[in-house]
């Protein structure tokens, strides 16, 4: 028996449907790691681990102090959200596809609360952006910057989450899912059967260092 679907599994059914993409819930097994979903996209299975934005014990006890001070302070690192939600899907996704299948890992905010934003994606798909910068010995000239690179808190590499071939960004409403494809994938999607649904999809360009369009 399938358990109970929550709100992110609703709104990425009901997606689904209007995108003309098949899906079939996969129910949960005693004892056994499965992923959530599996969807039909032009004759091709992808499997899919949908996973919902949770308020943190930080942001609840933030709140808390909103109303009697009439402000809130929230911080956390870049992407860290996003790399817990990898950490947990992973299982699942390696599970379901059994290496001859692509696997997406869908997030869902409903709080729009910034943690699932393309540039939190970058951050934890590829890394800490790291900037290198020389410090002349000459006073009269500035500090300048002489190269950009990932850094460190990847948790996209050649060795590391290869059988996650993107994360799903589902919008608010549900009316609209936008793919970040994973260079390192074993399994990837091609981007052509998305863009047969009207997904908007990204792909990160190492020379810029930002999510270019693909598909």
């Amino acid at each position: 028996m399938c358990n109970k679907t929550n709100r992110a599994e609703r709104l990425l059914q009901e997606y689904c449907s209007q995108a003309g993409i098949g899906w079939t819930r996969i129910c949960e097994q005693v004892g056994v790691r499965t992923p959530d979903y599996e969807l039909l996209v032009g004759g091709r299975t992808i499997i899919a681990e949908v996973k919902e934005v949770r308020r943190s014990r930080e942001e609840r006890k933030s709140d808390a102090l909103t109303q009697p001070r009439g402000y809130t302070t929230r911080g956390g690192k870049t992407g860290a959200r996003v790399r817990n939600m990898i950490r947990k899907a992973s299982p699942q996704i390696k599970a379901g596809i059994r290496g001859r299948q692509p696997g997406m890992l869908v997030l869902y905010d409903g709080r729009k609360s910034g943690h699932i934003d393309p540039f939190n994606i970058k951050a934890a798909m590829y890394g800490d952006e790291t900037w290198d910068i020389a410090v002349p010995q000459d006073p009269t000239i500035g500090p300048y910057v002489t190269g950009a690179r990932f850094g460190p808190n990847q948790r996209m590499t050649p060795n590391q989450q290869t059988s996650i071939s993107a994360i799903g960004v589902l919008s608010q409403a549900g009316e609209e899912l936008c793919v970040y494809h994973n260079e390192w994938a074993d399994v990837p999607i091609d981007p052509r059967l998305l863009t047969r649904s009207g997904i908007r999809q990204y792909r990160i360009d190492r020379a810029t260092m930002e999510w270019v369009p693909t598909g």
